[in-house]
């Protein structure tokens, strides 16, 4: 680790408790700021679900007032600085999420609401986040309630309870029920067990032994709640350890950018190398969602948003059940952009949202849908450290 980057994230960490440093540290900033006025955009209206220019249709919309401050210099825009660097100040007390980590045999509890695009096939696979593009495929918006119960050394506890689709236009409704109404797969045990036996006879020996081991709670339409070895398994939330994260918040973003934190949302074992801006963005706000980031893990990583140029600060925003926060806003490949969404006073995580954001870089994929659709929102309900799955 670089001895100056460690010098300068103390010094920073320092100054970020103490309320009278942090006052001279502002004002001493804006003394040498030669044009100190902010500038504030108009409000714009952004869709909750945008309108489907081409399958028409009821789909609701909503919307969020956006207020972007955009910074030039090597910071963040200093209000958008200073607001998360108060935010930080609150996560470090702990008072919203004291500092817990689950022991031998308890488990982090995580309850969430969702509601995502997904398109399917019945009787075959789903494509979370995305709509169908071949013939006999179905897309819909899915809401689901969702709650794990994660052994740090992986396993746990896993029930999902999927409510109602909504379809997108009145035609593709019609043809849903006039086909039986089928569910996405994982919700539609009519077909699930016999993708279940198709998967089971590829699988290698030792996936055959951990499918094995997974015990059926309950599993029927709409409902599937399973319990599994405390090992990890493909495909299941796992918590990565973050016990050896930097707490100083240049130490942390340098780790993150060399992809020194393993399991988070990029990652650059699939990037091949170190991560971009809008990439270390993204994971500096999945690691303030895990339940066992401690609070000064999570001060930290307010601090080194707070410290990255080009950050985006949705001042106005509400997440899927209505909250009001702030929201943090990043560009994401293809046409998306993501957000989190906290609430500044406490720190606490309210949600996080995938955003359409330009259709026009994979058109074939997005036909009909406008910019500010938005493919994926989640609320964050609860989170506990908890000693049973029941």
């Amino acid at each position: 680790m670089d001895d100056q980057i460690l010098l300068e994230g103390f010094r920073a960490e320092r100054a970020d408790r103490d309320p009278r440093a942090r006052a001279a540290a502002w004002s001493s900033l804006e003394e040498r700021i030669e044009d100190a006025s902010l500038r504030v955009e108009n409000p714009t209206r952004v869709p909750r679900r945008g309108v489907l220019a081409a399958l028409g249709g009821a789909a609701t919309a909503a919307v969020v007032a956006a207020v972007l401050l955009i910074s030039s210099g090597s910071t963040a825009e200093p209000a958008t600085g200073q607001v998360l660097g108060e935010t930080a100040d609150a996560a470090a007390s702990g008072a919203d999420a004291p500092d817990v980590l689950a022991g031998a045999g308890q488990y982090y509890f995580v309850k969430t609401k969702k509601v995502e695009l997904t398109g399917w096939y019945p009787g075959s696979y789903s494509v979370p986040g995305s709509p169908t593009t071949r013939k006999g495929g179905l897309s819909a918006l899915i809401p689901t309630e969702s709650e794990y119960w994660l052994a740090p050394s992986g396993g746990g506890r896993f029930r999902e309870t999927m409510g109602t689709p909504e379809f997108l236009s009145s035609a593709e409704q019609t043809r849903w029920e006039q086909e039986g109404s089928p569910l996405p797969a994982g919700f539609e045990p009519r077909y699930d067990r016999a993708v279940e036996e198709e998967i089971a006879e590829n699988a290698g020996p030792e996936e055959q032994r951990l499918e094995a081991e997974r015990h059926v709670l309950e599993m029927r339409r709409g409902v599937r709640d399973y319990e599994t070895p405390a090992r990890p398994i493909e495909g299941e939330p796992m918590l990565s350890d973050l016990s050896s994260a930097p707490t100083i918040a240049a130490a942390l973003r340098q780790a993150v950018e060399q992809g020194g934190l393993s399991g988070l949302a990029s990652g650059t074992s699939r990037t091949g190398g170190p991560l971009d801006t809008e990439a270390t963005i993204g994971e500096l706000a999945d690691l303030l969602t895990r339940p066992n980031a401690s609070p000064a893990l999570r001060a930290a990583a307010f601090d080194a948003l707070s410290e990255i140029p080009g950050v985006e600060l949705d001042r106005d925003a509400t997440d899927l059940l209505g909250r009001e926060g702030m929201a943090v806003r990043w560009k994401r490949p293809i046409g998306m952009e993501s957000e989190y969404i906290f609430d500044p006073t406490t720190s606490r995580s309210l949600g996080e949202r995938t955003v359409l954001a330009d259709p026009t870089q994979d058109p074939v994929l997005w036909s009909g849908y406008e910019a500010g659709f938005i493919t994926r929102d989640i609320a964050f309900l609860a989170s506990a450290v908890v000693d049973s799955t029941r």
